[in-house]
This record gives C-alpha cells, sequence and structure tokens, in this order.
C-alpha cells in the first residue's frame, strides 16, 4: 500500500523567507495537494507501456505500393507463408513456422500491440477493453426476435494476440467428447487423443501453494513445458465458497478440470486456471511473440494494416497468391460518411496464404475475395471465383444470463467499480504485480449435463424436457460461471448510488451447446463496411429452455452452503439501467424465458463460419482453392463445451507441425 503519509514528509521543507511566513498556513493546504500530484505522477509512470513491442507500422517495409484496381498478377514483396491476422493461432504459426531459417512469415495485424493497452495487461479490467474504439473492431450482433429486438455486442479484438489479449484468460480445455466428436466426422487428427500432446506443448503450468484446497492430496496436473504458462491466482472466499456450494449441490468437486488422466471429461467444480503469470496476463502474442522470436529474420510482423482482398491466380483452382492491405486508424471509415484516402500494399505469397482473422475476419476476406456463396457475392458486385455456399454460416455462440446477490460487506470485489476504492489496489499491481487487480474475475467455474438423471437426483433438480446436445452423449450442455461483483451488460453498468449495498456477487449459466445458429452476411465488396452477423439467437426453443433450467440451478447452488451465508439475498436495484432478479422461485417457466430473451448476452466464444467439412478439408485448405488454408475458431464444425483459447493454441500447434513437415516434403 503506498503511503501517503511518507510521502508527504519526503517533500521540499518551506524555505525560510520572512515573506513566506504569512502564507504558511495556504502552503501547508497545499501540501495534500502536492502529495496527491506526486501520487499521480507515479501512477502514470509504472502504467506506461513497455519500451519494447512488437510490430513494423510502416508498411511499405513489408509491402509493394500499389494502385486500386491493379491487376492480381501484380506482385508484391515475397514471403513463403503470409499470415492475415495476428489472433490466438496466428501468434502460434508465425512463432513455430518461423523455427525453421528457410521458411519467411509475414504476419499482418491490423491492430496494434496488446502491451499497450494497460487494461489487456491488468487481469482484472479486461472488461475495460470493450467497447474500446482501438482494441477491437466494434463489432456487433444483428438484432433479432429470439432478443427481443436487441443488437448484441460481439468483442473480437484487434491487436496482436487477438481474443487472447482482452478475454479473461480462462484455461480451459473443453471436452474431451468435442474433440472426439469432430474426429468422428472424418477429421482424426482433430480427435482428443491426438491433441492431447499439443495441449502439453503450448502450455507450461505454475504449480500453486494455495491450490487445490478440496483435499490435501490432491495436484494440479502440470500440463507440459509449453510458452504459455498457466496457474491460480487471486480468488475470493466468494467464489471459494461457490466450489464447495456446486459439491454440496451434487457435483464433483475436482482440483483440475482439465485432467485428462482421470477420464471424467470436464465436469464437475473447480477453481478457474488462468492464463496468468506473474501477477499479469498471457496472451498468445505475449508468449510466443517475444523478443527473441521478433529478432528472427525470416519473421517479419506488421501492425496496423488491414487486409482487403486475398490475390488469386488465373488458374482451375484459383491460387492464393498473396494478399492486398492498407493502413486506416478507423476500422469502419465508410460509416462517418467522410471516405478515406487509402494507400494499397501488396506481398506475395510463394507458398500459402493463412487467413487467422477470426470468425467474423476470416468469412468476410473469403467473400471480398470471391470466395462464398454465388447469390450473396453477385448482389454486391463481388466477381465469384468460388462458389462456397456454406462460408460465413453456421454461426454460434455461447449465451448467458445472470442473477446478482447482496454479500455480505466486506466480501465482495465490488470496490473495481469505484475508481477512488480501486486506486490503491492498481498501484500495488502497478509496484508488484500482486493483489486482486491479478483476479480474472470469473474465478470458480463448474460443468454439468442437464439431462443427467443421476444428477437430478442427487441434486433435486428435475432435469428439463430438452434434447441431449452434449458432445458425444457425456459433454457438458451448461456450465455455471460467478464473480465477486456484479457483473452485467459485460460489465458496463454497476449498482446505482442508492443500491443500499456495497457488496455483491453475480452467478450465471452459459449455454455450451446451442442450437440456434446463423450467419456473417456481406453487404459490399467493400472490406471495410461491417458485415451483418446474425446468430439467430433463441430461433431453436431448446435454447431457451435449457437456460432457464441453468438458472433455476444457479439459485440453488447460492442457497447452498457454504456460499448461501456469505449472500444477504438477492439484488433487487429498481433501476431502469440495470436488470432486475429473475425470481426462479415464483415466476413460470415462460416468464423466466422472456426475461432470458430480453437480458441475454453472448460470452464472446464464436465458431463455425468456415468450418470442417462444410468449407475446409482436414489440412484446413479451402474447399475449390489451392494454397489458402484457415486456422482460427471458426473452423470448428460445432459448438466446444467452454472455453476456447487452449483448444486453438493445441490446434495451432498441431498444424505448425503439420505444416513445417509438409513445406519440408515440398522443398
Amino acid at each position: 500500500m503506498l503511503n501517503l503519509t511518507s510521502i508527504r514528509q519526503r517533500l521540499p521543507a518551506v524555505p525560510s523567507i520572512p515573506f513566506l511566513a504569512t502564507l504558511s498556513p495556504w502552503l501547508l493546504l497545499l501540501i495534500p495537494f502536492l502529495g496527491g500530484l506526486h501520487l499521480a505522477y507515479s501512477v502514470l509512470k509504472l502504467a506506461s507501456p513497455p519500451k519494447w513491442y512488437p510490430g513494423i507500422s510502416n508498411l511499405s517495409e513489408v509491402g509493394t505500393k500499389v494502385k486500386e484496381g491493379a491487376l492480381d498478377e501484380e506482385k508484391g514483396k515475397e514471403f513463403d507463408i503470409i499470415l492475415v491476422g495476428s489472433g490466438t493461432t496466428g501468434c502460434v504459426l508465425a512463432s513455430r513456422l518461423s523455427e525453421d531459417p528457410n521458411i519467411s512469415v509475414l504476419v499482418l495485424e491490423a491492430g496494434k500491440a496488446g502491451v499497450l493497452q494497460l487494461f489487456s495487461r491488468i487481469p482484472a479490467t479486461f472488461a475495460r477493453l470493450f467497447p474500446h474504439p482501438t482494441a477491437e473492431w466494434g463489432y456487433d450482433f444483428a438484432p433479432s426476435e429470439g432478443t427481443k429486438g436487441r443488437s448484441l455486442r460481439c468483442p473480437r479484438a484487434r491487436m496482436l494476440g487477438g481474443c487472447s489479449s482482452i478475454n479473461a484468460m480462462m484455461c480451459h480445455h473443453c471436452s474431451p467428447s468435442d474433440f472426439d466428436e469432430i474426429a468422428s466426422l472424418g477429421f482424426p487428427s482433430f480427435s482428443s487423443a491426438s491433441l492431447e500432446p499439443y495441449f502439453a506443448k503450448s502450455q507450461s503450468h505454475i504449480e500453486s501453494t494455495s491450490w487445490p484446497l478440496n483435499k490435501p492430496d490432491d495436484k494440479a496436473s502440470v500440463t507440459g513445458t509449453g510458452p504459455v504458462k498457466t496457474g491460480y491466482s487471486w480468488i475470493n472466499e466468494l467464489c471459494l465458497a461457490f466450489v464447495h456450494a456446486c459439491g454440496a449441490v451434487g457435483m464433483e468437486v475436482r482440483a483440475d478440470l482439465n485432467d485428462a488422466k482421470e477420464g471424467k471429461g470436464t465436469l464437475g467444480a473447480t477453481r478457474t486456471k488462468t492464463f496468468i503469470e506473474g501477477g499479469s496476463r498471457v496472451s498468445a502474442a505475449t508468449a510466443y511473440l517475444t523478443p527473441d522470436v521478433i529478432a528472427r529474420p525470416n519473421l517479419t510482423v506488421s501492425v496496423g494494416a488491414t487486409v482487403t482482398r486475398i490475390l488469386f491466380s488465373n488458374s482451375t483452382p484459383p491460387r492464393a497468391t498473396g494478399v492486398e492491405f492498407t493502413s486506416l486508424d478507423n476500422p469502419w471509415p465508410t460509416i462517418t460518411g467522410k471516405p478515406q484516402s487509402r494507400t494499397l500494399y501488396r506481398a506475395s505469397a510463394r507458398k500459402e496464404v493463412i487467413l487467422t482473422a477470426g470468425v467474423i475476419g476470416s468469412p468476410h476476406i473469403l467473400k471480398v475475395s470471391g470466395v462464398g456463396p454465388r447469390e450473396e457475392l453477385e448482389k454486391v458486385g463481388v466477381p465469384v471465383l468460388v462458389d462456397a455456399p456454406e462460408v460465413g454460416g453456421h454461426l454460434k455462440d455461447h449465451l448467458s444470463v445472470g442473477m446478482a446477490f447482496v454479500a455480505k460487506k466486506g466480501v465482495s470485489s465490488q470496490w473495481v467499480a469505484d475508481p477512488l476504492k480501486g486506486l490503491p489496489p492498481l498501484v500495488e499491481w502497478l509496484k508488484h504485480k500482486t493483489g486482486p487487480l491479478t483476479s480474472n474475475i470469473a474465478e470458480s467455474l463448474a460443468f454439468v449435463r442437464s439431462t443427467d438423471k443421476e444428477f437430478a437426483e442427487r441434486s433435486g433438480l428435475p432435469a428439463p424436457d430438452v434434447e441431449d446436445l452434449g458432445s458425444g452423449g457425456i459433454g457438458p450442455d451448461i456450465e455455471l460461471i460467478d464473480a465477486p461483483l456484479v457483473f452485467a451488460k459485460h460489465g458496463t453498468v454497476h449498482p446505482p448510488p442508492n443500491a443500499g449495498a456495497t457488496d455483491f456477487y453475480s452467478i450465471a449459466p452459459i449455454l455450451l451447446r446451442p442450437k440456434s445458429h446463423g450467419t456473417v452476411t456481406i453487404v459490399s465488396k467493400d472490406v471495410f463496411v461491417k458485415p451483418v452477423i446474425d446468430a439467430q439467437f433463441f430461433s431453436d426453443p431448446h435454447d431457451v429452455k435449457l437456460l432457464t433450467w441453468g438458472l433455476k440451478l444457479c439459485y440453488k447452488v447460492a442457497n447452498t452452503e457454504p456460499l448461501a451465508s456469505l449472500l444477504l439475498g438477492p439484488f433487487q436495484p429498481n433501476h431502469p439501467s440495470f436488470p432486475e432478479f429473475v425470481d426462479v422461485v415464483n415466476w413460470s417457466d415462460e416468464k423466466i424465458e422472456d426475461y432470458i430473451r430480453g437480458h441475454a448476452e453472448v460470452l464472446y466464444h464464436p465458431i463455425g463460419t468456415v468450418s470442417l467439412g462444410r468449407c475446409l478439408d482436414g489440412n484446413l485448405k479451402v474447399h475449390g482453392t489451392a494454397s489458402l488454408r484457415v486456422c482460427d475458431a471458426s473452423i470448428f464444425p460445432e459448438q466446444i463445451s467452454g472455453h476456447p483459447m487452449a483448444p486453438l493454441l493445441a490446434i495451432a500447434e498441431r498444424f505448425a507441425e503439420e505444416l513445417k513437415g509438409e513445406l519440408k516434403g515440398l522443398a
């Protein structure tokens, strides 16, 4: 804790000059003000971005300038591999492919380095990054009937590391049955057994003395020796109580849900393992694009470079030969009504163009480049190179809706929302990288199968009348997540001043395997016009029915010891900007479902828009093209049961290894 008294004591004494004697009382009053200035200066100095960060911003260093409308045959600066985007998978591929000095790699990232964002570096402040004018793209889901005409936020990162630089840092391998399900579709290299070594290759676990606490002989599984550090940071007593309340309700309390050796999948309750090291976020960029990697002469990482389209050869099938890109600070200049002049650059790929632009970006770029549904492309004037009807389809995301409780005074982390109360922890984090700001907020979690009859008997909560959509008939379909504060509307609203309490707690179910799905559709051939992102949320009644059951389970957990004794009851804010408490005890299911449609939000895990089988083969090659691949969350043919960062790291590690071998064979 910073000692203001000691700061004031170190300030220079007032000089003994006669005329100042009459002013001395006023000068004494100024001393606290001067101490405040010193504190502000210290905070600003500590909060300044690191002196070193990766990325070339001068695009003329990485591309060849061309005129708009130039023929595709005009070449740019040549590289073996061009990666479009530096998200979670892009950073892995850049690092691993460039390990071979004979492979030259260009990474084109539209944003800047994530470490420049203080709220990215501090684990507990990630929600401050969405919406954010430079950290993310500013996407929204289209209003839909299922959400009562609401337009939900769709945060997608625009910085090195992609969403690994703005997410909640949750290290979760998802259910092994998710990947065995993909393997059963004809992609054996995506089985859980095939991917397990790559989870280990990407991660290394930092042992903790503070967890597990459930059994003295339990140990969290060590997950390998990879560059991405995982471990356990700060945890609030509310979230620890949640874990054991889940146990009392009938879930198994487990040391580590990622421990595949137990053979229990990901079912159970636990403390959240996080991508946090030394009190700071670990992103794919900080782990894989380290100074020694960036220094490789065969790796070029460019920032502020927005790819406008992929270039193709005039052949059958069309071969991806490179990309066109430009630099614009405003990602959507056309919505301002003031078109910005664009200086276009080109880079040529001798071997492969790989899209790692994300679930929205990858289908968007494919479509404006001529790869997509014929009717959609022709409607906006894009020449059709490959009629690919499934590109942009099968969009899904995890949905959640929460309930908030008043907690006992002093036990929550609600101070995070108060600038004054949050100042001492901020100074502690800036000086030592310790304290409550090292929390990822979502500090514990649990996974259940709603259709599990044995769990229904243990919990006393009847199973819902829904189809079992858990992967392989054994995967979970509901996740419970909690936070030691009010978390509503992506963390953008806080309890009103007249709330009558200072401490709060949130708990929410997450719909892991939605049945509803939608599309990403372009409305212009210009990549700088936002696509329409329509997920058709709750278009299938299964989804809202299952979330209704999930809310009932949350209420049961919150009213079970040891959590119940830390809570004082439901939070009823009576304020127009804040959602009312969903009364699962007294409301009818129909009223609960209506509430869900009016208040559900996404959990930032979209998938499916350039998926395996529909759009890609098992080597991630785009159907109907040559030398063009996709590697990001858009490749999942079905929603996975949890948090996607760890699986994406493993998939990218496997793909990088296979591609390096393939390229060596061609040499």
